[in-house]
C-alpha cells in the first residue's frame, strides 16, 4: 500500500524502532539479527506519539496487540477517527474483538489447528500436520492488503477512512471454504 503513494503507520513500540534508520530492529531470530527496511512512504508511530502530527498526517495504521491495547492507550479507532476522520485503521488480531478467545495472543500455528487445517494437512489416516510455512500470517497479510486498498478507494469517493477488523481464525477458515463446502455439500471429509 505504502508502495502506492499513501502514507501508512505501523503502530510500534519505542523500543527496537530506529526512525533516523528507516528500520525495525526485530532483534535476535533463531541466533540471527533481523533488521527490516521500512519500504518508501512507510513510517514508524510509536504508541506514544498520537500528538506529535503523525496521526493527522497518516492514510493507513496498522496495528496488531492483543484486544483492548489501543482502546487503552487513547489510540483505538473511535479515537483516532476524531483526529482524522479519513484515516483507514487496519486492526489485525488473533480472535477478533468479539467471542471468548478475543483477549488471547494469536499464532499463526495455533490457528491452523483451530481452523482445521491441520486436520487435512498429512498423511490420511496420520496426526494432524503443520503446513510448512506461516500460511495464516500470509493469508491474513494479503486480506489486509486488499482490505485497505478498497478501504482507500472508498474513502477516494467518501472522505471517510474505515475501521478494518481482521483475525487470524477468520481468514483461515475462509481459505478451507472448499473443504467446508465439500462437507456440507456431500459428507466428504
Amino acid at each position: 500500500v505504502a508502495t502506492g503513494g499513501e502514507k501508512v503507520i505501523l503502530a510500534a513500540r519505542a523500543a527496537g524502532v530506529d526512525e533516523d534508520l528507516d528500520v525495525i530492529d526485530l532483534g535476535d531470530v533463531g541466533g540471527w539479527p533481523v533488521v527490516v527496511p521500512l519500504p518508501p512512504g512507510f513510517a514508524v508511530g510509536h504508541l506514544d506519539t498520537r500528538d506529535d502530527g503523525v496521526v493527522e498526517e497518516a492514510d493507513v495504521l496498522i496495528e496488531n496487540y492483543r484486544y483492548d491495547t489501543m482502546e487503552k492507550l487513547g489510540l483505538g479507532y473511535k479515537d483516532l477517527k476524531k483526529i482524522n476522520p479519513g484515516l483507514v485503521y487496519c486492526e489485525i488480531s488473533g480472535f477478533g474483538r468479539s467471542g471468548p478467545y478475543r483477549e488471547q495472543g494469536g499464532f499463526d500455528l495455533i490457528t491452523q489447528g483451530m481452523s482445521g487445517l491441520m486436520s487435512i494437512t498429512g498423511e490420511a489416516d496420520g496426526a494432524p500436520v503443520k503446513v510448512g510455512v506461516a500460511v495464516t500470517d500470509v493469508a491474513t497479510g494479503m486480506l489486509a492488503h486488499g482490505s485497505i486498498t478498497a478501504a482507500l478507494y472508498a474513502r477516494e469517493r467518501t472522505g471517510k477512512g474505515q475501521h478494518i477488523d481482521l483475525s487470524l481464525l477468520e481468514t483461515q477458515v475462509a481459505t478451507l471454504i472448499n473443504h467446508a463446502s465439500n462437507y456440507l455439500n456431500g459428507g466428504v471429509v
